[in-house]
């Protein structure tokens, strides 16, 4: 999240952010094409892997902050689209980590409003 911590968001930091979501879904991808363990150890490793961004996603500050001030979503890098993953998670867990996360963002974006609001206000 160089964009945030480092303050770095010209051209080449925000393709680099980009480029990063884009890499670790197709990590997850490669996990699941990787035949050397059994199914179920690949799906589940996937699993994991989408909790976490979601988490990090959901709970840390900086990787909201880059899809307000960016329109970059982090929460793009989980991997969703591959039949191989359960279908608890496509069907059931993903729409509800959509959910929360969209419910976070929304009330991000009442705070920024009422924190705009104040400074133009000069309260």
């Amino acid at each position: 999240m160089n964009a945030i911590v480092l303050g770095k968001t010209q051209h080449l930091a925000m393709r680099q952010l980009k480029a990063s979501i884009l890499c670790a879904r197709l990590w997850s991808r490669y996990i699941l094409d990787n035949e050397e363990l059994v199914l179920d150890e690949r799906a589940r490793a996937v699993l994991r892997i989408n909790e976490r961004i979601f988490r990090r996603c959901h709970l840390e500050k900086p990787f909201r902050d880059v899809v307000h001030d960016y329109d970059v979503d982090p929460f793009d890098a989980v991997l969703v689209d591959d039949q191989r993953l359960p279908a608890a998670f496509r069907d059931r867990r993903y729409p509800q980590m959509r959910v929360l996360l969209e419910q976070r963002l929304n009330r991000d974006r009442r705070n920024r409003a009422r924190a705009a609001s104040r400074v133009s206000s000069g309260s």
